[in-house]
C-alpha cells in the first residue's frame, strides 16, 4: 500500500469565492505585488528629487523646474504632500512583505473604482494636452500627467 499524501481543502477566498492560492504561492503573490508597488514608488521619488534639484541646484539633463509642476499649489505644499504620499506607500509596501493580508472585497473594489477613475482622467489630461496645441495650460504640463499615472498605477496595484 503506498503512503498518498494527506490533502487538506484549502480555505476559500472571501474576494473571488473560489480556493486560495497555497501560503507559499500567496507570499509570492504579495511579494510580487510589493516589487511592483516599489517601482512605481521609486518613479514617484524620483520626480519628488528631480524637481527639487532643479529647484536648488539646476543640472542640465533634467527638464526645468517649472515643467515639473503644474503650480495649482505652492511648491512647499506640494513637496510636503509628495513626502506624506512617500511615506503612507512606503508603509504600505512593507506591510505585506511582514503580513499575510486577507483581501477586502469592499475596500478592494472602492480603490479599483478610484484608481480607474484617476487614472483615466490623468491620461485624458495628458492626451488632451499633447493632441491640442490650443488647450488650457494646465493640460500641457505632461511630467506631472505622467506621475499621477504613476500613482493612479499605485492605487490599482493595490486593489
Amino acid at each position: 500500500m503506498k503512503n498518498r499524501p494527506i490533502r487538506i481543502p484549502e480555505k476559500q477566498s472571501t474576494l473571488t469565492g473560489k480556493f486560495s492560492r497555497s501560503q507559499n504561492e500567496a507570499l509570492d503573490f504579495q511579494r510580487l505585488h510589493a516589487a511592483v508597488l516599489l517601482g512605481l514608488l521609486a518613479l514617484f521619488i524620483f520626480r519628488v528629487v528631480a524637481q527639487f534639484i532643479q529647484l536648488v541646484q539646476p543640472v542640465g539633463f533634467l527638464p526645468e523646474y517649472d515643467r515639473w509642476a503644474s503650480g495649482a499649489l505652492p511648491y512647499e505644499m506640494l513637496l510636503t504632500l509628495q513626502l506624506a504620499i512617500i511615506t503612507g506607500f512606503a508603509c504600505i509596501i512593507r506591510y505585506p512583505l511582514q503580513v499575510r493580508i486577507e483581501p477586502s472585497k469592499r475596500w478592494g473594489m472602492t480603490l479599483y473604482a478610484c484608481g480607474l477613475i484617476y487614472f483615466f482622467a490623468m491620461f485624458f489630461r495628458l492626451t488632451f494636452g499633447v493632441i491640442f496645441e490650443s488647450a488650457p495650460q494646465w493640460f500641457s504640463y505632461s511630467i506631472p500627467a505622467f506621475f499621477h499615472l504613476v500613482l493612479a498605477s499605485f492605487l490599482l496595484v493595490i486593489a
